[in-house]
């Protein structure tokens, strides 16, 4: 490794994770993610990468062809994920800080996104840098679950559960199910693998969700995985390839409304 990107992640360190382990938090489990977090910085600049846009194909279980996608994050809670279908239809989905979300299907028809529908999307697509330290300082727990499997390989297994802001879940029901699972490769530690309890859209039925990640590429001084996959429920839903990331894209409220 060379003395540049040595002296990079020593100054990252210094600035982001100068602080003592909190109680409900174990030192191993913190300094996983730690390092999880330097291993995406190529160059100071990437600490600061909490928003993107991204576009890509998707290629939705029991489809043959792929659909062209666009997702616009804010931080850790605006998120607009947009599918365009080949009829020419846009299937919509949005959710914003301290407020519901929305989606709104090909056919039109909008519906809502219960509160606790959005637990555990804060690192829906891409496990950044700067989305990583903010998920860090916001932890009420940190657990190190010891080594588990993920496609044949041993990795990491540390849990993460959240402590929201009031103004964002005034009725913790985003903190009480906010545990997220993060499986880090030993070698690299690269993010392979969240898991979390998601639930339907009415916040009713809670499934097991996961998104894995690979083929991580440097992208304007950060590693970027370029392929992911959900599964939900012991289901595979979707796959998506990455086309192109912009971390210099300037969002508006606008942008996360239907």
């Amino acid at each position: 490794m060379s003395r540049r990107r040595l002296n990079c992640i020593a100054i990252c360190t210094l600035l982001i994770f100068n602080h003592p382990v909190t109680s409900g938090q174990d030192a191993t489990g913190r300094q996983l993610i730690e390092h999880a977090v330097q291993a995406l910085i190529l160059s100071p600049d990437a600490i600061r990468f909490k928003s993107f846009e991204l576009t890509g194909n998707m290629v939705s279980e029991g489809f043959a062809d792929s659909q062209p996608i666009k997702v616009l994050v804010r931080g850790l809670y605006d998120i607009r994920f947009e599918i365009a279908h080949h009829d020419g239809s846009i299937h919509l989905a949005v959710t914003r800080a301290a407020g519901k979300g929305s989606l709104r299907g090909a056919n039109g028809k909008v519906v809502s996104i219960a509160r606790n529908a959005r637990a555990g999307t804060e690192v829906p697509f891409l496990p950044l840098p700067g989305i990583l330290a903010d998920l860090l300082a916001s932890a009420g727990q940190v657990t190190y679950l010891g080594f588990d499997t993920v496609g044949g390989r041993t990795v990491h297994h540390v849990a993460i559960a959240r402590q929201f802001p009031k103004d964002i879940d005034p009725d913790g029901i985003m903190t009480a199910h906010s545990t997220i699972d993060i499986f880090i490769d030993p070698e690299t530690f690269l993010i392979v693998k969240l898991a979390h309890t998601a639930a339907d859209l009415s916040g009713k039925r809670s499934v097991a969700r996961t998104v894995t990640f690979g083929d991580y590429r440097p992208v304007n001084g950060a590693m970027v995985p370029f392929s992911m996959t959900e599964i939900l429920d012991g289901q595979k839903t979707w796959s998506v390839t990455v086309s192109s990331i912009d971390f210099n894209r300037e969002c508006k409220d606008a942008d996360f409304q239907l």
